[in-house]
């Protein structure tokens, strides 16, 4: 009850100031927040306003003139405000009004009328999937903001955080209960108690309301403030890691697939990288990745081995151990905490090792079907990349890759069972060759029955791929890793430590690093920024990590070798 009497007395004289200071401009004046509807924190909650007014009153940039605000806030200034922190006012006009309209009982009309309609459930559900999605949580609370020291500085920070964190809440629940008009009812205690009830986010949500309890109205020691800004922080964090999971792929598998140089190594590394820039745990096995859970040889001379079954013309059971390694791969992917994305495993593998070996395209068919019954539960995706001209894309691929790549595939394609029985020659023989592989790859595609994407990738146009790809899989974008380091000055040539090995040229081309001489990896492999002084290269699951002196190139075990190189960047001529 006396909180109730304060805050009509607070009401009185701010509308009172209003009506005096807002002139002909004035429409409207609204109390909403907890004021309105509970959920007060003592030394913590402010006293929430909206004011209409005439579109004709606000400037260019949108406010009401200066003067105007200076004399709104000389009278303001005589009000005493206590319990609350301080008056919170926002301005809009029946125009300019970025918002929702207000949240039907969570309001109270002081003076006027409403100019804008009441929000709708849809509206609210809309928006706040808008700010979920856009939630780039390290960019939410400025940590620079805590060098600051003095002046009441360390409580502005903590405040700012709780105006951050305390709308989240609310727009998580809007979005998981799809019943925004219910859920902006509720005062922050009751929408706390709501996630707390939301497994991913619970832990946090209950840690950020008890530091907030911790620290406020006391506002003391310096501790607990930074305990309500860590407490926020991580909050935030797990909102976006909570919400990307609920908005990203439903599935557990990913697989991309399509012809040689059809960019699925590209791809599937984006998408992993994608996820994990949105808090989803994520595993990307690379084709070529010694102790690859799909294939039914763990390294090199195993492959040997399998490749003399097929010469032998032991399809079916090299075809019923596949099947069974299928299987396993299935029910780990089901357990495992993370999804799992695979380049080249269901079209590719023993699909291209069939092929070359003559098998009959029927039990090819029938192969890649009975790994899609097998992957089913799994709710996978299939993402199927292809150019439309077969013998473009070879061309662009061999000559990117350079030094004997083509002749290599050449003799692949001429000498395999299925070249030597069609007379196969040449570059002309080669494509071919694929154009065939393909068509049986597009029927193989077309037969799937789960959830796919084929890209016809001819144009070369990757930022429209990766958008096709992240509108299918249900991701967002969090924005590319910046570096602190100067791009430039990771430019020049790089000296291997171990023998044997080529020097290492780092260049930029339109803005990006371009590696050449990296081991394992193709001429001119353009480098992704992952962090300060970290890149990804491109198409491999393999890293840079420039040090003082030099850089690291780090990775998993592949089949033609280990991963774990050092670099150390020669003189300029300059120098």
């Amino acid at each position: 009850m006396e909180l109730t009497s304060t805050v009509n007395r607070i009401n009185a004289a701010v509308r009172e100031v209003m009506l005096t200071h807002a002139g002909t401009s004035f429409i409207g004046l609204i109390l909403q927040g907890s004021a309105a509807k509970g959920g007060f924190i003592p030394g913590s909650s402010d006293i929430d306003y909206v004011l209409y007014v005439a579109d004709a009153a606000l400037n260019e940039a949108g406010t009401l003139p200066a003067e105007q605000c200076i004399a709104i806030h000389l009278a303001l200034s005589a009000i005493d405000v206590a319990p609350f922190r301080y008056i919170q006012f926002s301005v809009v006009s029946p125009l300019a009004n970025p918002y929702p309209g207000p949240v039907p009982g969570a309001y109270k009309l002081l003076a006027g009328r409403l100019p804008v309609p009441e929000a709708t459930g849809a509206e609210l559900y809309a928006d706040a999937v808008r700010s979920l999605d856009a939630l780039v949580p390290d960019r939410a609370f400025d940590p620079h903001q805590l060098l600051d020291h003095g002046e009441e500085r360390i409580e502005r920070s903590t405040r700012l955080m709780c105006t951050k964190a305390w709308p989240l809440a609310f727009q998580l629940l809007t979005a998981l209960h799809k019943d925004g008009l219910r859920i902006w009812r509720l005062d922050k205690l009751e929408a706390a108690a709501l996630l707390a009830r939301e497994p991913g986010v619970a832990a946090e949500m209950n840690g950020f309301l008890a530091a907030v309890r911790a620290y406020y109205p006391q506002e003391r020691p310096v501790t607990k403030a930074l305990d309500v800004i860590s407490a926020g922080i991580a909050f935030n964090r797990a909102v976006k890691r909570h919400w990307a999971s609920l908005r990203a792929v439903s599935c557990k598998l990913i697989l991309v697939e399509g012809i040689p140089g059809s960019g699925k190594s590209t791809a599937a590394q984006h998408i992993a990288l994608a996820m994990g820039k949105l808090g989803i745990a994520c595993r990307w096995w690379y084709e070529e990745q010694r102790g690859h859970p799909v294939y039914v040889y763990s390294d090199y001379e195993g492959m040997q081995a399998v490749i003399g079954e097929l010469e032998r013309g032991d399809f079916g059971g090299l075809i019923d151990r596949a099947l069974a390694q299928w299987r396993a791969f299935a029910a780990a992917v089901q357990s495992a905490p993370e999804a799992v994305v695979i380049d080249g495993c269901l079209l590719g593998y023993l699909t291209w090792s069939l092929f070359p070996y003559n098998a009959a395209p029927a039990d090819i068919l029938r192969y890649v079907r009975e790994v899609g019954a097998i992957l089913h539960p799994l709710n996978p995706r299939l993402i199927y990349l292809y150019p439309r001209d077969v013998g473009a894309a070879l061309r662009r691929i061999t000559g990117r890759r350079g030094g004997d790549t083509e002749a290599n595939w050449i003799r692949g394609a001429a000498g395999s069972a299925y070249g030597q029985a069609r007379g196969l020659e040449g570059f002309e023989g080669l494509v071919a060759y694929w154009e065939a592989y393909r068509e049986l790859a597009d029927e193989a595609f077309a037969g799937w029955s789960g959830v796919k994407l084929a890209i016809d990738n001819s144009a070369g146009d990757w930022p429209r791929y990766y958008e096709e790809l992240e509108i299918l899989l249900g991701l967002k974008q969090a924005g590319e890793a910046t570096s602190l380091f100067s791009l430039a000055s990771l430019t020049g040539r790089y000296r291997p430590t171990a023998e044997g090995l080529p020097d290492c040229i780092i260049r930029m081309n339109a803005g990006t690093l371009i590696a050449d001489g990296l081991p394992h990896a193709w001429p001119n492999s353009p480098l992704i920024a992952a962090g300060p002084g970290r890149f990804h290269v491109q198409s491999m699951p393999m890293q840079l990590l420039f040090e003082e002196h030099g850089f690291r190139l780090a990775g998993p075990d592949l089949l033609d070798g280990p991963v774990d190189y050092r670099f150390t960047k020669m003189p300029s001529e300059a120098d």
